[in-house]
């Protein structure tokens, strides 16, 4: 019986690192697409502030 509680309480353990490491891998996954789509706004920004700024000089 305790052999049984001790393998019962593994598998807890073993499900709630599984969840957090996917949490976790979730979590970094959306952060860099994040991080992705800010640096193209940014890219796209720039170039048309800089045409704005060309057709507003001339």
């Amino acid at each position: 019986m305790l052999y049984v509680n001790s393998l019962e309480k593994e598998e807890k353990k073993s499900s709630v690192l599984k969840q957090e490491i996917l949490d976790k891998m979730a979590g970094l996954i959306t952060t860099s697409l994040d991080l992705v789509t800010v640096l193209a706004w940014n890219d796209t920004i720039k170039i048309s502030l800089k045409k704005l700024l060309i057709v507003q000089i001339q």
